[in-house]
């Protein structure tokens, strides 16, 4: 439950909500950004519990299985559909027989802090470059704000 705080103006008539506030309202009402967001929710989820989720499958991302490919048709993964059963959601790698479905969440890994390290990076960068600019002269400013 939440509770909205109106503030009044000196006139006495409620002054409107802040930006993040009007976004948090109206943001239930776009299916598209619900649905990007639980899928964006659910990909970091899995991330984040690829440990979790390679002991409970009781696969391995860099485990070599040549039992499940036919090194006599050039590595293809044996069975139906690349290799896909119970044991291995997503099937198998052609070639090393590895399971698809560890090494996709386990990689994942990598990405979110890719993606984390170059926002923070690019935050940074902009908080140094936006201070010279608001401290420096008015050259400084004129140049920050033309490159």
């Amino acid at each position: 439950m939440t509770s909205d705080v109106l503030v009044t103006t000196q006139a006495g008539a409620p002054a409107p909500a802040s930006g993040a506030r009007q976004v948090w309202r109206r943001l239930p009402a776009r299916k598209a950004a619900v649905v990007a967001g639980a899928g964006l929710a659910l990909l970091v989820l899995l991330a984040l519990a690829a440990p979790l989720l390679s002991a409970l499958t009781g696969q391995d991302p860099d485990t070599y299985h040549d039992d499940l490919v036919d090194s006599a048709r050039g590595g293809v993964p044996t069975g139906t559909w690349g290799g896909v059963s119970a044991e291995h959601w997503l099937g198998v790698e052609p070639g090393t027989g590895r399971d698809l479905f560890i090494r996709l969440v386990y990689r994942a890994r990598v990405s979110l802090v890719v993606a984390v390290g170059a926002t923070v990076l690019q935050v940074l960068i902009g908080v140094v470059i936006g201070i010279a600019a608001g401290f420096g002269s008015r050259f400084v400013d004129g140049l920050l704000s033309h490159i």
